[in-house]
């Protein structure tokens, strides 16, 4: 199997130095262990830890695999949470070794799978750079994200883990697709990501699943046994996890509690969804059609190509268009109408569609790779789309793979630049944005730790020592977007609250 050709205009670049990639790694795990210096338990934290008998998260194997079992028949189908307990049951001491590991890698994985992606036979150093500060990027770009998806463990370990792993999965396939010679043991341990990415959230099983059938549709049957293992392997654990009695119990739970029957449910969810996904990467969109109507006009293209790629351009400017008429409604309209709905359902779908086509048209000069993280990124929007979920989280994969995309498309025009060009554009571009959030989120992360330990925890340890008969707690955080929005909101976590905290039944606890 050959190697796809490198995009027009990517040329490869010297191995950067050693030291140089170790160095970032290291500030990577550094900047995420210090900033996770400031980590408390929060919300499904207390609740997926406490078995109604042990404080703290000190439950018991039976425990752990009854808990599995209802996830999955009852819950929603997914293996995370059975992950977020193992984290959490060594104590509050491991997490914040966990966390930096588990984002560094995923910021790794970025930059391998882009040059993979891009067709360049090393990761030049401006990669590393935009690799490891993509994560930071994205919470810049969205402040919703920092405490939704990497201060909450729950969050983490639902969104941010599973990305890890389904880039994991395609760094190692597109290796394979690439001709590149790999050890079974490799491949092997490919298939254990993709299954792993697979089973343990449905967005990234829908991403991994519609990069297993977009590379059944470029090669059409040429493909080698390793390949063919990862692609299989694919299938076999989306249509396990399709199987979950919990994922279709909750996706029901869902559809019965927007009033409408299943298919107005749907298309109701998938606009408002996708609205709010615009919302959040207006500034991506805007580049991914400059980038398409570019690589439109290059020299070498096909009349084919450059009208599908400018078409697709076109779609990528008709979709904040059908947000704005959404979100801007008029005011007379409690809720949109169904015609208005429609289109913006359509909208989407015709853009993500016309991108698709594009890229799979030019895929013999822009490369197969650019191909897989489009439909990587189309995948991750499947189920919140058809949920209509709209928190920060559950776009997460959605907006880092739609940076894969583009990072691919621009990675041959970044590359005719000097290393030291490429590298300061990269310091200049996600560099800055990342170290001016982590600067402003430790020191807004300090204070809600501090507040937590003498407001929360402090009382709640003092009621279990029998000290008082009533805990008041406050029901918001000093700086609420660093943290779950429901992180004490008792509510929901009171009776888990007591249980983590062994705080005697007949103490009463409210928040004030």
């Amino acid at each position: 199997m050959t190697r796809p050709p490198t995009p027009a205009g990517a040329a490869d670049v010297r191995r950067p130095p050693w030291w140089g990639v170790t160095a970032l790694l290291l500030i990577s795990l550094v900047a995420w262990a210090w900033l996770h210096r400031s980590w408390f338990p929060a919300g499904d934290d207390y609740l997926l830890t406490s078995d109604g008998h042990s404080p703290g998260a000190a439950f018991s194997a039976g425990y752990w695999w009854d808990a599995l079992r209802e996830d999955w028949l009852r819950r929603n189908g997914r293996l995370a949470d059975a992950v977020l307990r193992l984290v959490l049951r060594p104590g509050e001491w491991f997490y914040p070794l966990f966390a930096p590991l588990m984002l560094t890698t995923a910021g790794a994985l970025l930059a391998v799978t882009t040059r993979l992606a891009a067709g360049l036979r090393v990761t030049p150093l401006w990669l590393w750079v935009t690799g490891l500060g993509a994560i930071p990027l994205v919470c810049w770009l969205v402040p919703g994200m920092t405490g939704d998806v990497i201060l909450w463990t729950a969050g983490a370990v639902n969104y941010a883990l599973p990305l890890a792993t389904l880039l994991g999965a395609m760094t190692i396939l597109l290796g394979v697709l690439s001709g590149r010679t790999m050890s079974w043991w490799i491949v092997l341990a490919g298939c254990l990501l993709v299954a792993l990415s697979d089973a343990l959230q449905e967005v990234t099983s829908a991403a991994m699943v519609c990069v297993a059938i977009a590379v059944l549709a470029m090669r059409h049957g040429r493909l080698g046994k390793q390949a063919l293992a990862l692609v299989a392997t694919a299938l076999a654990a989306f249509c396990l996890h399709m199987s979950a009695p919990g994922l279709w119990l909750r996706s029901d739970a869902i559809v019965a509690t927007s009033g409408h029957g299943f298919v107005e449910a749907t298309l109701r969810g998938m606009a408002a969804s996708s609205v709010e996904l615009w919302s959040r990467t207006q500034v991506l969109w805007i580049a991914l059609a400059v980038v398409l109507a570019v690589h439109a006009w290059h020299s070498g293209r096909t009349p084919v190509e450059r009208v599908a790629l400018l078409i697709g351009a076109l779609c990528c400017a008709a979709y904040p268009l059908a947000a704005a008429v959404y979100t801007n409604r008029l005011p007379l309209i409690p809720q949109p109408r169904l015609v208005l709905v429609l289109a913006v359902a359509g909208i989407t779908m015709l853009a993500f569609l016309a991108v698709g086509l594009a890229l799979f048209l030019a895929r013999t000069s822009l490369g197969e790779g650019v191909v897989l993280a489009w439909v990587a990124f189309v995948g991750s929007c499947f189920f919140p789309f058809a949920s209509g979920t709209t928190g920060p989280r559950v776009h997460f994969a959605a907006i880092v793979l739609l940076l894969l995309t583009l990072l691919t498309l621009v990675t041959g025009w970044i590359n005719q630049l000097s290393p030291q060009q490429a590298l300061a554009a990269a310091l200049i571009v996600v560099g800055v944005p990342s170290i001016s959030w982590f600067d402003q989120t430790r020191i807004g992360a300090a204070a809600n730790k501090q507040f937590v330990e003498v407001r929360i925890v402090a009382p709640l340890q003092a009621a279990a020592r029998g000290e008082t008969v009533e805990v008041q707690l406050p029901a918001a955080l000093p700086h609420q977007d660093l943290a779950y929005w429901a992180a004490f909101l008792l509510e929901r976590y009171r009776d888990s609250l007591r249980v983590y905290y062994g705080v005697p039944e007949d103490v009463f606890i409210t928040n004030g």
